[in-house]
């Protein structure tokens, strides 16, 4: 959901490292299912390290930096060497994110209202069912902004007969 705007780029093998010598994360950056750069992002610095795994991979990623509006980023920025470590940290960011929702909704219905602040999320003690879904439409009307379940394809399967 967060991590879609980065496409067709994500992280994988995101490690929090908590140890005093490296502290922080090391991810991998992926994109068509190849490793294109390996980055580490220290806790204690606003530093992104990184390093392309060729040539041609950062190449291909400055060519798409270069195809972001001005919009994408939410404050405007310095330099092109600061456009990239922004991008890899808000993209760790956003995968770390989506993956935290998606634990959320294997045992919760989470949803958001219009007007909520866009990555806080509201939890039912409930497993999401279509039930609980009409019951939030019901109560909060046209203020539903998104329930998370559905978009991540984890509603859980209603008991019934065939």
């Amino acid at each position: 959901m967060y991590a879609d705007r980065f496409a067709p780029y994500t992280a994988t093998n995101i490690h929090h490292s908590k140890r005093a010598h490296v502290p922080g994360y090391r991810a991998e950056v992926v994109r068509d299912g190849v490793i294109v750069a390996k980055i580490s992002i220290p806790d204690n610095d606003a530093a992104v390290e990184h390093e392309f795994t060729s040539v041609a991979h950062r190449f291909r990623f400055e060519q798409h930096l270069a195809t972001l509006t001005p919009e994408f980023f939410p404050e405007k920025l310095a330099d092109e060497e600061t456009m990239r470590a922004c991008f890899l940290l808000d993209l760790v960011d956003a995968v770390h994110a989506d993956a935290q929702l998606r634990r959320m909704c294997q045992e919760h219905t989470v949803f958001r209202l219009k007007g909520d602040v866009e990555d806080h999320w509201r939890e039912l003690d409930q497993p999401y069912s279509p039930a609980v879904a009409r019951a939030i439409r019901e109560e909060y009307r046209s203020g539903v902004d998104v329930i998370a379940n559905e978009i991540f394809g984890q509603a859980k399967q209603e008991v019934g007969h065939a």
